[in-house]
């Protein structure tokens, strides 16, 4: 069985895998544009120079594709959470469960912008998962983003 802190941590996860696959691009471009400055120095009779500059495009190929994956599963977890979130039993609790899974704030930064002290956080978002835990049960295990 699925527990809620296991559909929130999947979108968490995919979440930071389509942040590693952005960075890995932003990466590809410095090494591009580094390439293609030395290229303009030397000169285009560097074979070599215009060899590495195609092995960059085809890396950059590569990852912007994975780019495109990582963003589906990350709106597909993110959909997925935000249905859960929104059968949390009080507005409070999915506002902490928003701040803290979704928007990424840590147990202090949640609590404060939630106007409670980090106990009180704590203790809310526990109970809250633990009704969303029930409605997983329930679903046995087969959780979607359908309502």
């Amino acid at each position: 069985m699925r527990a809620a802190r296991d559909v929130l941590a999947e979108y968490r996860a995919a979440k930071d895998r389509l942040r590693a696959k952005q960075d890995a691009i932003e990466g590809l471009i410095c090494e591009l544009t580094r390439t293609s400055a030395r290229l303009g120095e030397v000169g285009l009779r560097q074979g070599a120079g215009r060899d590495r500059i195609g092995r960059i495009v085809a890396d950059m190929e590569d990852a912007y594709a994975e780019v495109v994956g990582a963003g589906a599963a990350a709106a597909e977890g993110l959909e997925c959470a935000l249905r859960l979130i929104e059968r949390a039993p009080t507005e409070r609790q999915r506002l902490l469960l928003t701040l803290r899974y979704v928007k990424g704030l840590t147990w202090e930064g949640a609590a404060r912008e939630a106007g409670v002290s980090r106990r009180h956080a704590l203790r809310a978002t526990d109970d809250a998962l633990g009704v969303l835990d029930a409605h997983l049960a329930g679903l046995d295990g087969r959780y979607s983003a359908e309502p």
